[in-house]
């Protein structure tokens, strides 16, 4: 990896929203509209959040029919130890958010069966 695209991740892992939604994926994998519901953001901005942390690895989707599915990826061995860190530092971050997670119910908030 070169040190530009080390930067590039880096850059990518220090936004706070993105930071969020690996907390979030720590709990369970989840679809697109849960992480909306969740932020209180519309799902075109979580995707490019997505979009960002999945070119490093740092997530994995799936779509199934019309929903995306979302979870924790893995990424390069150079970003591994990294990522792992990070993950530590965040388990005990955004109580709030984690709590509205375990609130959605995915029937109210994803329109797509």
């Amino acid at each position: 990896m070169k040190p530009e695209e080390f930067a590039e991740a880096l850059k990518v892992l220090g936004e706070p929203t993105r930071l969020k939604i690996l907390r979030l994926l720590m709990e369970r994998p989840l679809y697109v509209c849960e992480i909306s519901a969740v932020l209180g953001l519309s799902d075109p901005t979580v995707s490019v959040h997505l979009s960002r942390l999945k070119k490093f690895g740092f997530v994995e989707v799936k779509r199934e029919g019309r929903k995306v599915l979302c979870e924790l990826g893995a990424p390069p061995s150079q970003l591994l130890p990294l990522f792992n860190n990070l993950l530590d530092y965040l388990k005990d971050k955004f109580p709030e958010e984690v709590g509205r997670m375990k609130e959605v119910k995915l029937k109210d908030v994803c329109p797509y069966k």
